[in-house]
């Protein structure tokens, strides 16, 4: 399950939902929002759960670095910088309880400042830093796709053949 909410209010996606999925292993989960603090359906509750305890917003344009170069998210990765694409970015900066930091908003391993996390359960992704606004976001996909499906290969697919797979 992917959830990159880049600026609209997330208050309408049911969260509570995504949280039991998580809980109970019923979902390799991707996490990102600007509202993890100040949402109101459970947002807080579901980065909790993955191993976050607190965040902040970022609304500047801070640079990002890489924490654990030897992480497949951040392989082969080099621009981690962003693109605002008129709304004004909106990032968070995460203090872990149990979650592993790959990647954060200052040089070195500071607490409080980690962007890119693998959750507790050692396979999901919850995330301060937005892929969606990297300018090199297509090989960030990737890298995050590929590290959540156990590096299978992601193949191209028509919604018919999706569709008749069931």
């Amino acid at each position: 399950m992917i959830i990159e909410a880049w600026y609209y209010d997330t208050d309408d996606l049911y969260w509570g939902g995504v949280n039991d999925l998580y809980d109970t292993g019923g979902a390799v989960i991707f996490a990102s929002s600007w509202e993890w603090e100040n949402g109101t359906s459970g947002q807080l509750a579901l980065a909790n759960a993955m191993g976050v305890s607190s965040t902040a917003p970022d609304f500047n344009w801070s640079p990002h670095y890489v924490w654990d170069a030897g992480h497949p998210i951040v392989q082969g990765i080099t621009d981690w910088s962003q693109s605002d694409p008129g709304i004004n970015i909106k990032n968070t900066w995460m203090t872990v309880s149990d979650a592993v930091p790959v990647t954060g908003w200052n040089a070195s391993p500071t607490p409080g400042q980690a962007g890119i996390c693998v959750a507790n359960d050692g396979v999901s992704v919850i995330s301060g830093y937005t892929p969606g606004y990297a300018n090199d976001g297509v090989n960030i996909w990737e890298n995050i796709l590929g590290f959540m499906w156990s590096g299978q290969a992601l193949q191209e697919s028509t919604w018919g053949a999706i569709k008749a797979s069931f």
